[in-house]
């Protein structure tokens, strides 16, 4: 599957455009801070902390602070089926 295939895929499943762009981008990532996120997903920093929290609250990403650093992390793709 592709990357569109696979944002329309997200999106039809009730995510939002930006919303499939950070998850996706998280997957390829691993865990991550803002920075590479950003880069990875086109999205913008003022709206990037938006989606990431609306991801937190869905359940598919998690949040950490490691040595004063806030890290992000996508959750496995099977909790999507949670939000479906």
């Amino acid at each position: 599957m592709n990357f569109s295939q696979l944002t329309n895929s997200l999106e039809h499943a009730g995510f939002t455009s930006g919303e499939a762009k950070v998850y996706i981008a998280l997957l390829n990532l691993g865990e991550s801070n803002v920075g590479p996120i950003i880069k990875s997903s086109g999205i913008s920093r003022s709206k990037s902390y938006d989606i990431l929290e609306r991801l937190i609250e869905k359940g598919v990403v998690s949040k950490i602070e490691k040595q004063g650093l806030l890290l992000f992390q996508a959750l496995p793709p099977h909790n999507l089926l949670n939000i479906i």
